[in-house]
């Protein structure tokens, strides 16, 4: 008898909805921008970069 139970699921199904309208060509920059970030990464050696 979890009340919160209800809104969990609701929350769920919200989250599916929006990620299926996630468009392809916006996680293909994301993955395109990969060797940048990685560079980055390196060059802060683990520390903050601008992504």
């Amino acid at each position: 008898m979890n009340i919160i139970e209800h809104l969990w699921q609701e929350l769920w199904e919200a989250l599916v909805e929006e990620w299926g309208n996630i468009e392809m060509d916006f996680v293909r920059k994301l993955y395109e921008s990969m060797p940048r970030r990685v560079e980055a990464l390196l060059e802060a050696k683990g520390s903050h970069t601008k992504y």
